[in-house]
């Protein structure tokens, strides 16, 4: 079952996130939700500059509010994610591209910035995407994507980090607790539920 919304204090130390996020909750993808977008940056930039600086995640970051339709997403994607060339505009290139077995990272983590602004915009193509994104993660976290030359699984601890402002939980709640298609290598696919741990971004210590 999806999480409940759990509180992040943006004024602690990023540690504190970390510890948070990866530690204390499921290995799922996160949807954080703020009203305030000052709040949503200072969370997004020193989180994401500091996995990078902790080395064996490779990370991604989406700017929301520069994406207005499927081949705006896969132009970021392309340039973030390593490959060798340019992608077709349509989702099965992203697909393949987010199930991207060129490396091996311990952690993959994408951040999507302001994931509001496409989903106002064009409530169609935000499904699309979001749908691709944590059926791949989930596909590489469990191993169920690819077979490598030796035969043995490729595993990606993938996840997603959806961004939104000013938006609420019930906004998103028909995309958060339905059935998804998740194909499997030597396996038929199955329809099922994936669970993702929901957090809003506070200014404010969470009760004791």
């Amino acid at each position: 079952m999806t999480r409940i919304l759990e509180k992040i204090n943006i004024h602690q130390p990023v540690q504190k996130w970390h510890e948070q996020i990866f530690f204390h909750a499921h290995p799922n993808d996160s949807i954080f939700f703020s009203n305030n977008v000052d709040d949503s940056i200072w969370f997004s930039s020193n989180y994401l500059q500091y996995l990078n600086s902790k080395g064996a995640s490779e990370t991604i970051c989406i700017y929301g509010e520069q994406i207005h339709n499927l081949t705006d997403f896969i132009y970021q994607a392309n340039y973030s994610l390593p490959v060798g060339y340019r992608l077709g505009t349509n989702p099965h290139g992203l697909y393949d591209l987010l199930l991207n077995f060129e490396t091996e990272p311990v952690y993959r983590i994408l951040f999507w910035n302001d994931a509001q602004s496409l989903f106002n915009e064009k409530k169609h193509v935000f499904e699309e995407i979001f749908e691709l994104l944590i059926v791949a993660a989930y596909c590489n976290r469990n191993a169920i994507s690819t077979i490598k030359e030796k035969q043995s699984r490729y595993r990606v601890d993938q996840r997603n980090f959806m961004i939104f402002n000013n938006i609420s939980i019930d906004d998103l709640s028909y995309l958060l607790y339905k059935d998804y298609y998740i194909p499997s290598i030597g396996n038929d696919g199955l329809d099922k539920k994936i669970d993702f741990n929901l957090f809003e971004l506070t200014q404010h210590h969470p009760p004791l």
